[in-house]
């Protein structure tokens, strides 16, 4: 079993950092933004570049940045570098410092577990859903999480070397945490690492200086940008804090400025999909483990002594692991507003007992992991068909099944999809060789049992999601992106004139229009001569409120933006008519 898996090189960072490089820039590397998040942060930077404000820049008009900096220093820096402002420099930050993390994360297990586990551990991190998700997006999420990742392992390993020198990289990670999106990257981590320290034994006095030592002069650092954008934002951007940290914690912002109310479970549920397709192969082997060995796990969830007994035998680093989760599913579970990626720090450590129990549980066969691997082998298959052949075009569904809106969605994505699969240019080389790499790992070792068969489900894991982001998601954002109409519009209209979008923030157009654009929320609002892009839906109301105006309609968008239904239209405004009687 040792050989087999050796064979797959998963025990080697170099290995696993390039397995994550790939598969972060198959995700990257040509896809426009086509959803609200993601050019919402990237104009940040972009606003930096351009105003030269690097303390609170706008990104809409008037409109401030809600989150702090640190990713988009990062993003705007770059673009410095590079000479440019793209979807790439975006996105980079998220690139960067997951593989960054991925060293920190590996060096702390291989430690103190050994290599095996730290590779097989990285592995399955960086082939899951929510982890791969948030390395490709330019989000500060996984900013955050990498930074406060960098920070637990640095001061893990701190106490264990007794506490000699100083923990520079801990200090970075909390101070860029907490740079990346509010006190919350310092706060938890404080309480995760202070509760360890006591539990292994250390003084309380101790643990509050040694935490001291870390947390104060970031809290130091980091309260220098928090001075600097009070004193050019004033009172409005305070009250920006005030609802981002603590009006969303205590549950009470209002409803249309909340949008993930939901409820704990929820949140649960998310780390059960964020973890596929580990969670299909751990929880029912898992469940078959407690009904074989029942007397093993014989342990009440409501009997603390037993609880507290069992978190004291556990190895240091597995009880840090098992804190971490748990003060994460805790903290989280009491604000109204919850998300999936709010859990991204405890990925890592998911990872981790995942991994040690495909080495505990690995000698025997799993069913679960069989028919996983086989899934995936079924998946793989499909996408080459969409590749090779015309088979989406072979797909209809008759009217009568789906509603009128349900079969419209689903002529559109099928499309899209189709297009992303046809229309490749060199990636075509590149989604032949992953398909081909594919079918060999698929039939070169056919056995699931031990650790070589989660290696093998894990390598198909990520040759599917390349394949995905090299075609299939491809042509989702290209058809759903203003990218297209927004470049053919900066060669057309006149870049002096004013431009706005009517009652809404649309920031992927805004973004792609150099972030010229300003909302209005009347007609009342909009300068003359100017230009106004105008939802479809919102249409009729302002063509009525804008009669008395010269109106030019310069058309529509060529593709729905965002959503499959939202389309826009551009008209120019000009003064005011003269009625002659």
């Amino acid at each position: 079993m040792q050989n087999s898996s050796r064979t797959f090189w998963h025990h080697n960072i170099y290995f696993i950092l390039l397995l994550a490089l790939t598969l972060a820039l198959s995700g990257i590397i040509g896809k426009s933004f086509y959803s609200k998040g993601e050019p919402r942060e990237a104009l940040v930077s972009q606003s930096m570049i351009n105003s030269g404000d690097w303390i609170l820049p706008s990104r809409y008009g008037d409109e401030f940045a809600t989150k702090p900096p640190f990713s988009h220093w990062i993003a705007a820096s770059l673009s410095l570098v590079t000479g440019q402002n793209s979807e790439l420099e975006a996105r980079l930050p998220s690139l960067i410092l997951s593989l960054l993390s991925l060293v920190f994360f590996f060096s702390l297990i291989k430690k103190h577990a050994g290599s095996e586990l730290a590779g097989l551990s990285c592995l399955l991190l960086l082939t899951s859903i929510e982890w791969h998700r948030a390395s490709i997006t330019a989000r500060v999420d996984m900013t955050l999480s990498a930074m406060i990742i960098i920070a637990l392992a640095s001061l893990f390993n701190w106490e264990k070397g007794n506490f000699r020198g100083y923990p520079m990289w801990a200090l970075i990670g909390i101070t860029g945490a907490t740079l990346s999106k509010g006190p919350v990257g310092l706060a938890l981590p404080a309480a995760i690492v202070g509760c360890h320290y006591l539990l292994e034994g250390r003084r309380l006095i101790n643990t509050i200086l040694k935490c001291t030592l870390v947390f104060l002069p970031a809290l130091a650092f980091s309260s220098l940008w928090y001075l600097a954008a009070y004193s050019r934002g004033g009172d409005a951007f305070l009250e920006t804090f005030m609802l981002e940290n603590l009006s969303r914690f205590q549950g009470t912002m209002e409803l249309g400025e909340d949008p993930h109310n939901h409820s704990a479970f929820y949140l649960y549920g998310t780390v059960l999909l964020g973890m596929i397709p580990w969670t299909f192969i751990v929880i029912p082997a898992l469940l078959q483990k407690v009904s074989v060995n029942k007397k093993h796990f014989n342990i009440s969830m409501f009997n603390l002594r037993q609880l507290w007994n069992k978190l004291l035998t556990l190895n240091p680093l597995d009880r840090f692991a098992l804190i971490s989760i748990v003060f994460y599913l805790v903290f989280f579970s009491i604000p109204s507003s919850k998300r999936s990626v709010y859990l991204l720090p405890i990925y890592p450590f998911l990872a981790y007992f995942t991994a040690r129990f495909a080495l505990l549980f690995g000698a025997t066969k799993q069913r679960s992991l069989t028919i996983v691997s086989n899934i995936l082998v079924g998946l793989l298959i499909f996408f080459g068909l969409i590749i090779f052949t015309p088979l989406l075009s072979w797909i209809s569904i008759p009217s009568g099944i789906l509603s009128a809106k349900a079969l419209s969605e689903f002529n559109f994505y099928k499309n899209a999809i189709s297009s992303g699969a046809t229309n490749l240019g060199a990636e075509f080389i590149i989604s032949s060789a992953l398909v081909l790499a594919a079918v060999w790992v698929a039939f070169k070792n056919k056995g699931t049992d031990g650790t070589s068969g989660i290696i093998r489900a894990a390598i198909l894991m990520g040759l599917g999601l390349a394949i995905t982001n090299i075609t299939i998601l491809k042509g989702i954002t290209d058809n759903l992106s203003a990218k297209a109409w927004a470049s053919q519009l900066l060669n057309e209209i006149d870049l002096t004139i004013p431009a706005y979008t009517y009652k809404e923030r649309n920031y992927g157009l805004n973004y792609y229009m150099n972030g010229n654009i300003r909302v209005a929320e009347s007609t009342e609002a909009i300068k003359l001569p100017s230009y106004v892009f105008v939802k479809n839906d919102l249409d009729e109301e302002f063509i009525n409120l804008t009669k008395h105006l010269k109106v030019t309609d310069l058309g529509s968008s060529p593709n729905p933006i965002e959503r499959t239904k939202r389309l826009y239209r551009l008209y120019q405004l000009s003064a005011q008519t003269i009625e002659i009687r």
